[in-house]
């Protein structure tokens, strides 16, 4: 069995997250009529930030590892 990668298993569970967030969004306001508009922009702001930062540190490991190799030739 291929171990996965942690970065990759928290996207998948942040997407999972995301897409149960918004079925439950769309449930609070098919019943009450109103939408917590700070808490979705919030929700939403803290999952892109991660998503970035995951990026960032993923971009970074590959650029370092690359000037590793290119230092050693």
């Amino acid at each position: 069995m291929k171990k996965t990668k942690f970065s990759k298993k928290l996207i998948v569970y942040m997407f999972l997250f995301l897409l149960l967030f918004i079925i439950a969004m769309c449930l609070l306001f098919y019943k009450t009529g109103n939408e917590p508009a700070t808490l979705i922009s919030c929700v939403f702001a803290f999952c892109g930030l991660e998503g970035e930062v995951l990026v960032w540190i993923k971009t970074s490991k590959s650029k370092n590892s690359k000037e590793d190799l290119d230092d050693e030739n």
